[in-house]
């Protein structure tokens, strides 16, 4: 076996494990790699293997890997030859020793079946896997990757909550040197959104949102007890309708009237999630089911468990209960089914060795920005991340809570997102560079000024959501007045651009002025709308609202030139190397 560059392996005789596609060893010339060789057949089967993984292997994501050397991402490193041929691919190791599939942590009496760690992962443990989760699926989606089959296998949990995701080699990866994009064409039936039914997955190109649908079915998991947000006791005619025809009409457990019920024993949300926690549920099943785009997006969800995360305490009887810091009092101890999932737990002991240690904890990290009396989260010693048992390989996050050490909610790397917005709002008020008859030179402008819409858009759709759920009022109108300022000074500026030297880069700009110039009407009609709710806001009167309809009847024109732009503006970009647009980027 030898690496593409020509660099020899030596493999152990024998497969760490095996799976449909092929095996995975050992190499024991590197210790940190293990190496996955494909069976004949699934290259036979497959052709464009080599070059998905040459695609994958010459564009790694950033973040793969976060500050402290955990392993979010189980990616390929390098493609493997035997004899020439393509082969397989080298990645990283994963200690599967205190290593778990994510269905493991998330059953409450799974937990107490099992043996080891596993028994001690409380609702502290859940949430901080939950933001963790969150973060990996978010640097997938940054690099232009969709995980496609998002299923609870493909999801590794670690004794310190950390998160690391596998089996990348299926996913949705687009060649940036050559624009080829290579579908995912599996995926388990339970985590793939009502859009996507019936469609043939090996030609259907995916989106983040219908990531942002398996993600939100996990985390209803990993908070609530292990309950699925399909599950429930049918109240309606007839027969319980299936999972794809329930979330097809956006109707779940969780839903105000609806005609499925959470199960009697099941935990109720309202004991322990927030109202805007709940709320993004409610997006996600609900506002997802009409338009994919209403789902929160993974860094949407990151952000809100990493707040409930920095909140919550241990109760001052049961040291073993966590919960919002936000509430009153204990609501593990207020309910007779969160007892029984939440009560204290003996020692662990192993049957065969002497009693299971915690990792080492590193020094303190002051990681809350709100002081408390009860202790808070200790940093872990640094992971050591590797990718083994896996054909499939990855991982996730965690803190002390005096039987381990838990790790951190992992962070976005990058800018501070306050110097992000700034940049951005001082750049769209400066006037537009002097563009050449360089083609190059003008796609890289564009391209550059482009950043600053989808920013601009993502918060508006955010402003929107809250005004629905009668939240900061005066905020989202003032959301919606920097969406509507930024957007029109970005449509004056690209109509000074000369983009001649591209091609039709004169009906991208004539599009994408009239774009931006009537998304920036709408942003108007939407903080009018703000506006008027503030004196009497309740869900029925906002969605009812005149001002609402016309402000999305505005929106709705505004888009129909934007996927004319994104139809001109994507050869440029596959050209160029950069992500493809959507309609919700620009």
């Amino acid at each position: 076996m030898l690496t593409a560059n020509g660099r020899p392996l030596r493999l152990a005789p024998k497969p760490l494990g095996r799976g449909g596609q092929g095996e995975v060893f050992e190499v024991l010339s590197d210790p940190a790699m293990v190496c996955k060789v494909y069976f004949g057949p699934t290259l036979a089967k497959e052709p464009t293997l080599p070059d998905r993984l040459a695609a994958m292997v010459h564009s790694k994501p950033g973040g793969r890997t976060d500050s402290s050397g955990h392993l979010l991402l189980g990616w390929p490193e390098a493609a493997v030859q035997d004899n020439g041929r393509f082969a397989g691919f080298l990645m990283p190791k994963v200690d599967m020793r205190n290593t778990v599939e994510l269905h493991r942590v998330t059953n409450p009496s799974d937990r107490r079946r099992a043996g080891g760690w596993i028994k001690g992962f409380t609702w502290q443990y859940l949430v901080r896997t939950a933001a963790n989760l969150a973060h990996a699926t978010g640097v997938l989606h940054n690099s232009g990757t969709v995980i496609g089959d998002f299923n609870l296998k493909n999801v590794l949990v670690s004794d310190r909550a950390l998160v690391t995701l596998i089996d990348c080699d299926s996913m949705q990866v687009t060649d940036v040197a050559t624009g080829k994009r290579f579908f995912c064409p599996v995926g388990m039936a339970e985590f793939q959104p009502p859009e996507l039914r019936n469609a043939d997955l090996s030609r259907t190109v995916r989106h983040p949102s219908s990531d942002h649908y398996a993600l939100a079915i996990h985390l209803h998991q990993l908070l609530l007890e292990g309950e699925h947000p399909f599950r429930g006791v049918w109240q309606g005619v007839g027969d319980k309708p299936g999972v794809p025809l329930l979330a097809r009409d956006g109707v779940w457990s969780g839903k105000t009237g609806g005609l499925l019920k959470p199960r009697p024993a099941a935990i109720k949300a309202e004991l322990l999630l927030p109202d805007g926690v709940r709320e993004m549920f409610r997006r996600a099943f609900e506002d997802g089911a009409a338009d994919p785009d209403q789902r929160p997006s993974a860094a949407e969800w990151h952000s809100a468990l990493a707040e409930l995360d920095d909140r919550l305490q241990a109760c001052s009887v049961v040291p073993d209960h966590w919960y919002d810091g936000d509430q009153k009092a204990c609501p593990w101890c207020a309910d007779e089914k969160a007892r029984q999932t939440q009560r204290p737990l003996p020692p662990v002991q192993s049957g065969l060795g002497p009693r299971i240690q915690p990792p080492p904890a590193a020094a303190v990290t002051q990681w809350s920005s709100r002081q408390r009396n009860n202790s808070r989260f200790v940093l872990g010693a640094v992971f050591v991340a590797a990718l083994v048992a896996v054909i499939l390989g990855g991982r996730a996050l965690g803190e002390s809570d005096g039987r381990g050490a838990i790790g951190p909610v992992i962070a976005p790397t990058g800018a501070n997102p306050a110097t992000v917005t700034a940049t951005t709002a001082e750049a769209q008020t400066q006037a537009p560079p002097t563009t050449t008859g360089d083609p190059e030179t003008q796609a890289s402008t564009l391209h550059t000024y482009l950043a600053g819409s989808a920013r601009d858009r993502k918060s508006v759709l955010a402003a929107v959501n809250d005004v629905k759920a009668c939240g900061s009022l005066a905020r989202d109108a003032t959301t919606f007045r920097t969406a509507q300022n930024h957007r029109s000074t970005l449509s004056d500026q690209i109509a000074a651009m000369d983009l001649s030297a591209l091609d039709d880069g004169v009906r991208m700009q004539t599009d994408l002025t009239q774009a931006l110039s009537i998304s920036a009407q709408a942003d108007e009609k939407f903080a009018e709308w703000a506006d008027a709710m503030q004196s009497n806001c309740n869900r029925k009167a906002a969605e009812g609202s005149p001002l609402y309809a016309s402000a999305m009847e505005t929106s709705r024109t505004a888009n129909a030139h934007k996927q004319t732009f994104i139809e001109l503006w994507n050869p440029v970009c596959r050209q160029n190397g950069w992500p493809e647009l959507v309609e919700t980027d620009v």
